[in-house]
């Protein structure tokens, strides 16, 4: 459940959200916008409102899926960063 609900989030009609927030910026000054959020947030025009309540409501379901899964979790190691890197360190 975890990695289709990150494929609704960042594939799914929820961008549309993103994009909302975006819009005026990407229709203002497109190309300062990095190209990879701007390919993911455009494709917010391709999903309908249809799309938007059925991924809500799948997106429910996983919730509930991974919560079952995660009771039965005593640990969680997550990633970290020792530092906040600078954006130029991070396009090396």
């Amino acid at each position: 459940p975890f990695a289709e609900a990150a494929r609704l989030l960042y594939e799914g009609p929820w961008v549309a959200e993103r994009y909302s927030i975006l819009k005026p910026l990407l229709d203002r000054a497109a190309p300062d916008v990095d190209p990879t959020v701007a390919a993911v947030v455009t494709k917010a025009s391709t999903f309908s409102a249809l799309d938007v309540f059925e991924s809500r409501y799948r997106l429910a379901q996983l919730a509930l899926d991974a919560q079952k899964i995660l009771a039965a979790v005593d640990l969680l190691f997550l990633p970290t960063a020792p530092e906040l890197p600078t954006l130029e360190r991070l396009l090396k």
